[in-house]
């Protein structure tokens, strides 16, 4: 029972921070509207299931970046209030982190919807 109990404990720590995540870090509430869009856009464009499954392991992959950036960025906070050049190097790192992330989710975005986006303008200007 007790295992249980540290389990849903967890699991509500867990919902917090993402709560806290989508409320405090203005990033985060950026790279969930794009979310939004690159979801919708998968529906519109029909993905089958290995496109679906890129996407979400991309989305993933910057969403989670994002977070461990913003935690850390608080513990740095925390640890080091004052200004220390290993403080800024640290969130810089992070920060980074999340710019590979968003730069491979780029890459990927033109991989996945790119060849059915042209394929719909090329028949648009046929069609001309």
């Amino acid at each position: 029972m007790r295992q249980n109990q540290s389990f849903l404990k967890s699991l509500q720590c867990a919902w917090q921070g993402l709560f806290d995540l989508c409320l405090t870090q203005r990033n985060f509430r950026i790279h969930l509207f794009v979310t939004a869009c690159a979801l919708a856009g998968a529906v519109a464009l029909r993905f089958d299931a290995w496109r679906w499954a890129v996407l979400i392991q991309t989305i993933g992959l910057v969403l989670v970046a994002e977070g461990l950036n913003s935690a850390l960025e608080s513990t740095v906070d925390l640890c080091s209030p004052e200004f220390h050049p290993l403080a800024r190097q640290a969130k810089d790192m992070a920060a980074a982190a999340v710019l590979i992330a968003t730069i491979c989710a780029i890459i990927c975005g033109v991989c996945l919807y790119g060849p059915e986006l042209l394929e719909i303008v090329s028949q648009k200007q046929t069609s001309y």
